[in-house]
C-alpha cells in the first residue's frame, strides 16, 4: 500500500528535523503536528504536543551529544517507518548506542498524529543502572534457552 504524497512529505520533514538537517528545525515539526499528538517509548507515554516539546527539551538538557542515524525509512498508508541507530553522550559521563524503529502516524492532511519508538530498553537501563542491566541480560539469556 502506497502512502499519499502528504504523508511522504511530512515523514521527510520529521526525519530532517530529528537528523538536524531541516533549516527551520523544531519549528517545522510544530507546523505539521496535531495538538492532540501522542508519543510512546519503552519508558514514557506523553499526550499533547506541548508536553512532547517539554519532554524533548528536558531530555536534551541531560545530553552533550545526540546523533540519530537513519538506516532506512518507508511510508505506507497513513504511517511512516524509520529504522535508526541512536547515540547519545550524557552530562553524567555515560553514553548509549541503541538501534530501533519508529512508527510515525499521520492524519489525512499529513499532520503528525503520533510517534511510537520501538527499541530494547535494556540498553538504556544497562548504562544508567549496570546492576539492573546485568539482571535484565541474565533474564533475556534465560528466555533464549
Amino acid at each position: 500500500m502506497d502512502a499519499p504524497e502528504t504523508v511522504k512529505a511530512a515523514l521527510q520533514t520529521v526525519i530532517d528535523v530529528f537528523c538536524e538537517r531541516h533549516p527551520r528545525g523544531f519549528r517545522a515539526l510544530a507546523e505539521i503536528t496535531r495538538p492532540d499528538f501522542w508519543f510512546k517509548d519503552p519508558f514514557v507515554e506523553i499526550h499533547g504536543f506541548d508536553a512532547y516539546k517539554a519532554f524533548l527539551r528536558e531530555s536534551a538538557a541531560h545530553r552533550t551529544r545526540t546523533v540519530w542515524n537513519v538506516l532506512g525509512y518507508s511510508a505506507a498508508g497513513q504511517s511512516g517507518y524509520v529504522r535508526w541507530i541512536y547515540e547519545a553522550d550524557y552530562t553524567d559521563g555515560t553514553s548509549i548506542k541503541c538501534d530501533g524503529m519508529t512508527e510515525f502516524g499521520f492524519d489525512q492532511d499529513g499532520r503528525l498524529a503520533f510517534h511510537v519508538d520501538y527499541w530494547d530498553s535494556a540498553d538504556a537501563i544497562d548504562v544508567k543502572d549496570p546492576a539492573l542491566g546485568k539482571t535484565l541480560r541474565a533474564a533475556k539469556d534465560k528466555m533464549h534457552v
